[in-house]
């Protein structure tokens, strides 16, 4: 599953969607900083083990300097990987900004035979514009037959 795929969201989904990422992100540098205080901390003891010939206290400094190097290490590729998805996901702003933005002819459609009736009753407008133009001809033939009546009587 690719955590990255903002196709289905909304503008504003994945807006927060990305917003999380960014947030986490934030979260490991804080983690990474601690991580570099504490691989410092474990360098200076080494430094004052060595100053002072403590052999196994140097040594057991290095072990730890070694597990806080690691765990630095690991929060750096970590917040790398957030990182590039959140520049992913930006990426895919732009496209959805323009989804969103799009005309939707169906819709467009829908919307106007709605204004017009037309979507509620299809042949209404169609009938009434029949009938009328019906009674119009037959009114037109009743007085032309009322005139050819007159005219032969005479």
């Amino acid at each position: 599953m690719d955590d990255t795929n903002l196709s289905n969201l909304d503008l504003s989904s994945a807006r927060e969607y990305i917003l999380a990422f960014a947030t986490d992100a934030k979260r490991y540098e804080k983690d990474i900083a601690q991580a570099e205080a504490e691989l410092a901390l474990w360098k200076s003891r080494i430094a004052l083990a060595e100053q002072k010939a403590q052999g196994e206290l140097a040594e057991a400094a290095r072990s730890k300097a070694a597990q806080a190097s690691e765990k630095l290490s690991v929060l750096i590729a970590e917040k790398a990987s957030l990182d590039s998805k959140v520049e992913a996901m930006k990426g895919q702003l732009s496209s959805i900004r323009a989804r969103e933005r799009g005309i939707n002819s169906d819709q467009l459609l829908a919307e106007l035979q709605l204004m017009t009736g037309d979507l509620l009753e299809p042949n209404a407008a169609k009938t009434e514009k029949d009938i009328a133009a019906l009674e119009k001809t037959s009114a037109t033939e009743s007085a032309l037959d009322a005139l050819k009546r007159k005219m032969a009587g005479q």
